[in-house]
């Protein structure tokens, strides 16, 4: 699955329509976007099943000289790299070399679970982060505006990575009440939270 998101974690392309070939000099993959954005960095979720990948290239909208050289970690799991912001519409991503590691006979299988693409906000939507991932954005709009609570605040787990310990949960309801509370909202408890 190829997932083109912002910064914020925002899908930007769903499931891409991604070409795969096989070159003299490594694996490419495609990734088209649906319209042309400003790019910020890539993120490359790796499987330790078979060869890992220890370079690639970056190329945007199949111009050569606008390549970026990446060099990887023999490390499964989500590496990041940022670039200063390129306009693209298309991405191609060309694997090089791979450090060791398992093999199928006589083949060398890369394994990539996932890849991720992120963008600047567009500057005119005037949206602005209060929190960095932005679970937290502000939309001014005239006098007022919109406030986006995206923060989990319920007992669900989020994944491997994001235990909600209770400590967590705790944070995150008083963040939310706090921030009720300097909107002017009134509020009393009906227990709900607790459930």
């Amino acid at each position: 699955m190829f997932q083109g998101l912002d910064k914020n974690g925002v899908m930007l392309n769903g499931r891409a329509e991604q070409s795969e070939t096989t070159s003299d000099r490594g694996v490419t993959i495609e990734i088209p976007l649906e319209k042309e954005e400003a790019l910020t960095s890539i993120s490359i979720w790796q499987s330790p099943i078979y060869y890992e990948v220890k370079d690639f290239n970056l190329y945007f909208d199949d111009d050569p000289a606008s390549a970026l050289s990446f060099a990887m970690t023999p490390d499964s799991g989500q590496q990041d790299f940022e670039f200063a912001p390129r306009n693209a519409k298309k991405v191609t991503l060309e694997f090089l070399t791979h450090h060791g590691g398992h093999s199928n006979g006589d083949r060398d299988i890369l394994t990539i679970d996932r890849i991720a693409i992120r963008r600047q906000i567009p500057k005119k939507n005037n949206v602005i982060e209060l929190s960095h991932p932005a679970g937290l954005m502000k939309y001014p709009r005239g006098k007022g505006g919109i406030l986006l609570n995206q923060l989990d605040y319920t007992e669900k787990e989020q994944g491997p990575k994001f235990k909600n310990t209770k400590l967590n949960i705790e944070k995150k309801r008083n963040l939310y009440s706090n921030l009720l509370r300097n909107m002017g909202a009134t509020f009393k408890s009906t227990g709900d939270l607790e459930k």
